[in-house]
């Protein structure tokens, strides 16, 4: 099985959870951070290494606000991958964040540029 990483905003351990709720199931995997003051979570997942993957690949790389904002050399705005939190569940999801009127969502606690596309040998 694959290395569950740590929580991405505290640190702490995280575990895989399965739910047996009648609309969860054919997702009925996530990850969530051991820590009950944290709202640590990802979204569900037909499979745990589903689960564990989409875990893994959020807990690198990624800013807190509280850090620092985006610097924006050449536009006026751009796109970035963010987590937005409600204080109970935390979810990736993408917005734009502005010099002018700052992020196009409420809530965000981690953002990150977006990667860059795959190279499919095509122009």
């Amino acid at each position: 099985m694959i290395e569950l990483k740590s929580c991405p905003f505290c640190g702490f351990s995280a575990f895989i959870e399965e739910t047996d709720l009648e609309w969860k199931d054919q997702f009925p995997y996530r990850i969530l951070c051991g820590n009950e003051d944290c709202a640590g979570s990802h979204s569900w997942a037909s499979t745990e290494e589903e689960a564990i993957t989409a875990w893994n690949t959020r807990a690198d790389g990624w800013i807190s606000v509280e850090d620092r904002l985006p610097k924006l050399p050449t536009r006026t705005y751009d796109w970035f991958l963010v987590v937005v939190s409600d204080g109970l569940e935390s979810d990736i999801t993408i917005a734009t964040y502005s010099t002018e009127t700052s992020w196009s969502r409420t809530n965000i606690t981690h953002w990150r540029p977006l990667p860059k596309p795959p190279d499919t040998g095509k122009e």
